[in-house]
């Protein structure tokens, strides 16, 4: 019989990281599913890419729902990694935001006695390219050849610093959702209201409330300052710049030059929030994921 490798790595669509960097012969991303008002079913990133997704809820005068893959679709993917590795290493999308964690959890449940004791299941309490940068850490240590127990390390100071901030452009979808009242919006958007929203180790796995300020060129100016105030040597970090500017090419670029000449981090990684934040934040939002 042979040999098994060390550690595989599994994970969920919602690490909202561009396809190149989640290639990695030991890893699975596990999609959850996309309901739209008609019925259609779909899944996320498999059967629709992110710019189709925000075309056609824009169109749309219900947000399409989100929801958790079944324990079944873990369920598989686990034994047939289990098939070829020691160990696997499961990320997950906050608990508090998902029930993916849970039926992760369950899927183990279901594996024989002998096969529970190798799934590690982690809730990173996080979201979109903050779940997507834990992802890379644990790649890159895998790569490594680094041990169990020396990725749990690594896991849990990445949880412990990696913070963001959104900043949707409208509060349409926060209305359509029902997150804030038909008049609120209408009154929110006559006055240029943007709401900064925050998700890292400060939030316990929620969406906070940081700030809402008139205008966004006022928001964006907040957003940097706070990082700037806050980051841990920025000279030598690789951030995150996930964003909704579908159909707006000349938008995204304004805001990666003025990211890059604002924080000067060592480097952007840019990509396009996923359906699950995305039913909330809605197109031409961003988020700048970082170390405090």
């Amino acid at each position: 019989m042979s040999k098994k490798s060390p550690i595989a790595l599994v994970s969920d669509s919602c690490v909202d990281l561009p396809l190149s960097y989640t290639q990695y012969p030991f890893a699975r991303i596990v999609p959850l599913n996309i309901t739209f008002s008609d019925g259609t079913v779909i899944q996320d990133g498999v059967d629709i890419s992110a710019a189709e997704f925000y075309r056609r809820m824009a169109r749309a005068d219900a947000l399409p729902v989100t929801s958790q893959p079944s324990p079944e679709q873990f369920l598989t993917v686990y034994q047939e990694l289990l098939n070829d590795y020691e160990r696997i290493i499961s990320l997950h999308i906050s608990s508090e935001l998902s029930g993916t964690f849970n039926s992760a959890t369950l899927a183990v449940q279901m594996l024989a006695e002998d096969e529970k004791k190798r799934v590690d299941l982690v809730d990173t309490k996080m979201v979109s390219l903050l779940e997507g940068f834990a992802f890379l850490a644990v790649a890159k240590a895998i790569e490594a050849g680094q041990s169990r127990d020396e990725i749990m390390s690594i896991i849990d100071r990445q949880l412990k610093s990696l913070t963001c901030f959104f900043l949707p452009d409208t509060l349409d979808n926060l209305r359509k959702g029902g997150r804030i009242s038909h008049i609120g919006a209408l009154i929110g958007g006559f006055l240029q209201v943007k709401p900064v929203l925050s998700i890292g180790f400060k939030t316990d796995g929620k969406v906070g409330s940081y700030a809402k300020v008139r205008g966004k060129k006022k928001a964006v100016k907040l957003i940097l300052d706070a990082i700037k105030a806050n980051a841990d040597n920025l000279s030598a970090q690789t951030i995150g710049l996930v964003h909704s500017f579908i159909d707006n090419e000349s938008e995204l670029h304004a805001l990666q030059e003025l990211v890059q000449s604002e924080l000067q981090p060592k480097k952007i990684i840019t990509s396009i929030v996923g359906a699950t934040v995305g039913t909330h934040l809605g197109q031409n939002g961003f988020g700048i994921v970082y170390y405090e």
